[in-house]
């Protein structure tokens, strides 16, 4: 029961650091975000960083405990005359050691937009190959369309052999207008067997809970 807390506790505060900062420590030997166009080459970008009028933010953590990646973009999508448009936007993490088998996937994917004709499809992959970016082959969890932000949209068990990578991807399709006003976000976590009863629960909740902790804590603040 001790150890079950402790694993609580750092698990609570990776989660919360990732909703109150923006990012866990990142206890990664590889992790990489990429961006493509309509089908081109695609780029390396860093977590932060405006492309195309959209801001690409992502984050990662990885133990023989849990791992997590998760990917985000939001702004209003730029490209000039052009209507009709694929951005593909990646991130990936390697060396992960989460096990034994066989390891939980859970994906949560949401989007959204104010502006209409724009589709969006999510994706997540293992590689045992533990290729940055990998290929599909060895778990996937195919196409996802957007969900509630609640409800997981995937889980599914796999066979991971440490040292393994984890690439998941945002896609979205925008046709007949200029501006389109973009928002997505792909969560990842890991859990290997034996996970304790309700901890994938626990781990969709503590990102909220922090985000109001944060507000309380601002609301408690003396006004200069």
């Amino acid at each position: 029961m001790t150890h079950f807390r402790n694993v609580l506790r750092v698990l609570a505060a990776v989660l919360v650091g990732t909703a109150v900062f923006g990012a866990p420590t990142q206890a990664r030997a590889g992790f990489v975000i990429q961006y493509s166009l309509d089908g081109g080459a695609f780029t390396t970008v860093n977590s932060g960083d405006t492309i195309d009028g959209l801001k690409i933010t992502a984050s990662s953590y990885g133990d023989p405990t849990v791992s997590l990646l998760d990917l985000h973009v939001t702004g209003v999508f730029t490209p000039g005359v052009v209507e009709t448009h694929t951005i593909v936007i990646q991130a990936t993490v390697t060396d992960l050691t989460t096990a034994p088998a066989p390891q939980t996937l859970t994906t949560k994917f949401t989007a959204g937009t104010t502006t209409a004709n724009a589709a969006y499809t999510g994706q997540s992959w293992v590689d045992n190959g533990n290729a940055e970016f990998g290929i599909p082959g060895t778990f996937t969890t195919g196409a996802l369309t957007p969900g509630d932000g609640i409800t997981p949209n995937f889980v599914g068990n796999f066979t991971g052999i440490p040292k393994y990578s984890l690439t998941t991807e945002i896609r979205i399709d925008t046709t007949g207008t200029r501006d389109v006003n973009i928002g997505a976000d792909i969560d990842n976590v890991i859990t290997p067997t034996p996970a304790p009863a309700g901890l994938v629960l626990m781990l969709s909740g503590l990102p909220l809970l922090g985000i109001a902790r944060l507000r309380r804590r601002n609301l408690a603040a003396p006004v200069a």
